[in-house]
């Protein structure tokens, strides 16, 4: 790789206007100069676009702009096919970079020569983007396991371009779950290093109720997405799930699913467990057991 490689920056949007310029400005404040800004606005319908337009006297970043909704995952891989860059790195629109942050990462890529994908740890932020802890869950996968066994890979998320190629790409349908569906397709094709540095700020809005659902429907989601990783991972004979871990996760699943009065996921996700694993409904039937009893007292 280059010592000086072009660094993407992947911004997909959708009604952050309120916050989109602060995550561009993260960006044009780097201590590393070789870099584009790459932003795909999905329809929104605030100022976003408006605020976008600020910056783009820079030859640096481009806005595409799409004439409706079409979800954060044809946003993302939209975005990636537009990138002209060595490095591809995700940048969400409500979020920002340390002043530092491509300089590390191309720093580990000149180290790792062989690295296709680098990751960092991040500070987990309020509303404001003021620190209040560091992601403590994000970390370097233990021995013989992958982001499907234990989840530990997150902001900052970084790959080489030329590695999305070799993946079948992002599900452009997923409206959530994308960068869960984006790692497990490139630790098919590479090893992810992780960098042990909080280099992204990552805000964590207030929590209301719709949000809270939103988060349930996204975990969901995140299931649909590591059973089409395990389906994958069958043909590819890549380090998989076993077939009665997979199935526990979507017979757990299935309750959430009944919470959310999705029961045609509900069925789906019951029916995947058993074929999986047949003897696993006993396990369903005691877990639903003392989730009713514990909500009853």
């Amino acid at each position: 790789m280059k010592t000086q490689p072009k660094f993407s920056i992947v911004i997909a949007n959708y009604n952050y206007g309120r916050y989109i310029e602060e995550a561009i400005k993260s960006v044009f404040s780097q201590t590393y100069s070789n870099w584009e800004i790459i932003v795909v606005d999905d329809g929104s319908t605030d100022n976003s676009v408006v605020n976008i337009k600020k910056f783009l006297p820079s030859k640096r970043i481009k806005l595409f702009e799409l004439n409706k909704n079409m979800g954060c995952g044809y946003a993302k891989d939209y975005a990636i096919k537009k990138s002209n860059g060595d490095i591809v790195g995700i940048l969400d629109s409500d979020d920002c970079l340390s002043i530092n942050c491509l300089e590390e990462v191309v720093l580990a890529y000149n180290k790792e020569s062989e690295a296709g994908m680098i990751y960092t740890t991040s500070f987990q932020c309020d509303s404001n983007l003021e620190k209040k802890k560091i992601t403590d869950w994000v970390g370097a996968l233990g021995d013989n396991k992958t982001n499907l066994h234990e989840s530990r890979i997150d902001h900052f998320l970084t790959f080489r371009k030329e590695l999305y190629s070799k993946t079948v790409g992002i599900n452009n349908k997923l409206r959530s779950a994308v960068d869960k569906d984006l790692i497990y397709k490139l630790e098919e094709v590479t090893q992810p290093v992780f960098l042990d540095k909080p280099l992204y700020y990552r805000r964590d809005n207030d929590k209301g109720i719709s949000q809270k659902k939103q988060e349930a429907d996204a975990y969901l989601n995140c299931v649909d997405v590591m059973f089409d990783a395990f389906k994958r991972r069958k043909g590819l004979n890549f380090n998989n799930l076993s077939n009665r871990k997979m199935s526990e996760v979507l017979m757990k699943a299935s309750l959430l699913a009944t919470r959310r009065k999705k029961y045609i996921l509900f069925v789906i996700f019951i029916l995947r467990g058993i074929v999986l694993c047949p003897r696993n409904i006993l396990l369903f039937y005691n877990f639903a057991i003392r989730k009713l009893f514990i909500k009853k007292r």
